[in-house]
C-alpha cells in the first residue's frame, strides 16, 4: 500500500494507466511537467511512500536537476525511463533517450552517506527481467533508474530466474571472444552470436549486463578466457556499459582488450527497429564486423 505511481502524461505508452485504473487513489498525473513530477516523488518518499515514476527516457532529462537534488536528500523513489534508444525507430529522434545511461551511471558510482550507490540502474532485456527488477527496486531503499525499450522481444528467462544488484547473466559460452550487452541489444547480440558461428566459425560468448554499478571482476575473467577479448554493444551514446567494463579492464592485471559498438551520431528516424539499427551501425551485421575485427587483431 505504500507504493504510489506518477506519470508525465504518457501513461497509455508507459502502461502506468493499468496502475491508475486499479489504484486511482494512489496514482498522480503530473502532465507534461517532469521537473515537478520528480520533485513530487521526492516529497512523497519523504512522507513514507514508495513512488514509481514513469515517462519516456528522453523526457526525464528535463528533471535531471531535481533528480540530483533528490539524491542529495537520500530520497527513495524509482524512475522508469521507457522508449529508450534508437530502437524506438518510427517515433523519431526527438523521443529517443540516448545520453540518459551516462548520466545515471555517474550517480551509480557515487555513494550516499551509508555507502550505497546514489542511484542504482536496472537494464532489463525481457519481460521476466523487467518484472523481477521492478520487484527488486521496490525493496531497495534509495533511488533507482530502470531503462526500458519499446520493441517487442522474446522472453529469455524462466519465471523462477533470480536477479540481484550489480548482477549479470552469462547466457552463452564462447571461446573466441565475449559479447556484453544490455536491454534490447541483448537480442541483437544473440543474432550476432549466431551469425559469427555461421559465417566465420567463431565461438562468441554472450553476457546480459542488467545492472549498474556492475560486478565486473567475473566478466573480465570470462573475457580473459575468451582470448582476452570483450566486445560491448549498446543502444545509447557513450558513457554506459562499455565505459563500465573498459574502466574496470584498465585497472585490472588481466590484459583484457575491450571494444565497443554504440550510437555515435545523432539519429534520424526509420520505419522499423531493424532499419534504425542498421542506419546507426549497431545492427547484428555491425556487431559481427566489430567482433571479426577484434578476433583478427588477437591472432
Amino acid at each position: 500500500e505504500r507504493v504510489v505511481a506518477l506519470d508525465g502524461d504518457v501513461k497509455n505508452s508507459t502502461f502506468a494507466q493499468y496502475f491508475a485504473q486499479k489504484y486511482p487513489d494512489r496514482y498522480f498525473e503530473a502532465r507534461i511537467a517532469e521537473q515537478n513530477m520528480i520533485s513530487t516523488a521526492a516529497g512523497l518518499s519523504a512522507a513514507g511512500k514508495i513512488p514509481f515514476v514513469s515517462s519516456f527516457a528522453k523526457f526525464l532529462v528535463r528533471g535531471y536537476d531535481q533528480l540530483e537534488m533528490a539524491a542529495i536528500t537520500n530520497a527513495n523513489f524509482k524512475l522508469c525511463g521507457s522508449h529508450a534508444g534508437v530502437s524506438l525507430a518510427a517515433d523519431g529522434p526527438s523521443q529517443m533517450g540516448l545520453p540518459d545511461l551516462a548520466y545515471v551511471r555517474a550517480f551509480a558510482h557515487a555513494t550516499r552517506q551509508d555507502g550505497a550507490p546514489a542511484i542504482r540502474v536496472m537494464l532489463p532485456s525481457d519481460a521476466v527481467s523487467a518484472f523481477k527488477l521492478t520487484e527488486l527496486m521496490a525493496n531497495i531503499d534509495g533511488l533507482c533508474y530502470m531503462r526500458t525499450h519499446r520493441p517487442d522481444v522474446p522472453v529469455l528467462y524462466d519465471d523462477g530466474e533470480q536477479f540481484a544488484e550489480g548482477g549479470f547473466k552469462h547466457l552463452v559460452d564462447g571461446e573466441d571472444l565475449c559479447i556484453v550487452a544490455s536491454g534490447y541489444m541483448v537480442h541483437e547480440a544473440r543474432k550476432a552470436v549466431e551469425l559469427l558461428e555461421q559465417q566465420a566459425g567463431l565461438s562468441a560468448g554472450l553476457i546480459d549486463a542488467y545492472a549498474l554499478p556492475l560486478k565486473t571482476d567475473e566478466i573480465l575473467q570470462i573475457g580473459d578466457d575468451c582470448r582476452g577479448q570483450i566486445l560491448v554493444v549498446e543502444d545509447n551514446y557513450v558513457g554506459g556499459v562499455y565505459d563500465e567494463i573498459a574502466s574496470a579492464a584498465a585497472a585490472s592485471d588481466l590484459g583484457v582488450m575491450v571494444s565497443g559498438v554504440s550510437v555515435t551520431r545523432v539519429p534520424k528516424s526509420a520505419k522499423t527497429p531493424e532499419a534504425m539499427m542498421a542506419m546507426m551501425h549497431v545492427a547484428p551485421a555491425d556487431i559481427v564486423r566489430a567482433a571479426q575485427a577484434m578476433f583478427d587483431r588477437s591472432e
